[in-house]
């Protein structure tokens, strides 16, 4: 998988759920796949943006990891074991079989050890959860992905997830949509890169002789 850097803007964000999200900082997947997530740093980067964590979290997070780049490797790669699973497992749905056995074990040791990781506090007459005590620094990124990917599961909104026929793309999107109509991640980037590409093929064909 070759691995690119990527300002990662809102507008990315595109999924229809924090988890899809996830599942899309990897682009092309079966197909040149590009992993726009590189290293840590820029994983807890992207965490932020998507409201895995907050900015005082991602400090730490970062600081954290310059101390210890060992241990912030290592979590990195635990991000990559529940994120290639849980593509996997989407791409088993969306081809109609069942989620291989290997792929299902390790997202739901994910969606366990993030269970764990948050309780209940009680805030004046609101209940809310907060992380418990004792959860690194380092792993709130990965446990919160890890708990958005269960909470996508149970969700049963696999019947309007779908992959973006752009070229290159394959990005999930719930398709939210009264009619379930919508086709591409962005019209306004693989919706547009299809029409200028039609809009090329038609000038060739017009320019060919008869």
């Amino acid at each position: 998988m070759k691995p690119v850097h990527h300002e990662w803007q809102k507008r990315d964000l595109i999924g229809g759920h924090r988890a899809i999200d996830f599942a899309n900082t990897i682009s092309g997947w079966g197909e040149g796949d590009e992993d726009w997530l590189v290293g840590y740093a820029r994983f807890a980067q992207w965490a932020c943006l998507a409201g895995f964590i907050d900015e005082a979290e991602h400090r730490k997070a970062t600081a954290a990891a310059a101390r210890n780049p060992l241990m912030a490797d290592r979590v990195f790669a635990e991000t990559n074991e529940l994120r290639f699973a849980f593509v996997r497992l989407l791409h088993a749905v969306k081809a109609g079989n069942g989620a291989k056995v290997g792929d299902l074990a390790i997202v739901n040791q994910w969606i366990e050890r993030a269970a764990e990781a948050f309780q209940l506090r009680q805030v004046g007459q609101i209940f809310q959860q907060d992380w418990s005590d004792g959860v690194s620094v380092l792993a709130k990124p990965l446990l919160a992905a890890a708990r958005a990917v269960g909470q996508f599961l149970v969700a049963r909104d696999l019947d309007r997830l779908k992959i973006c026929p752009g070229q290159n793309c394959s990005w999930f999107f719930v398709d939210l949509s009264k009619n379930r109509s919508r086709r591409w991640c962005d019209m306004a980037v693989c919706g547009n890169l299809a029409k200028a590409r039609r809009f090329q093929a038609r000038r060739r064909r017009d320019r060919a002789p008869h």
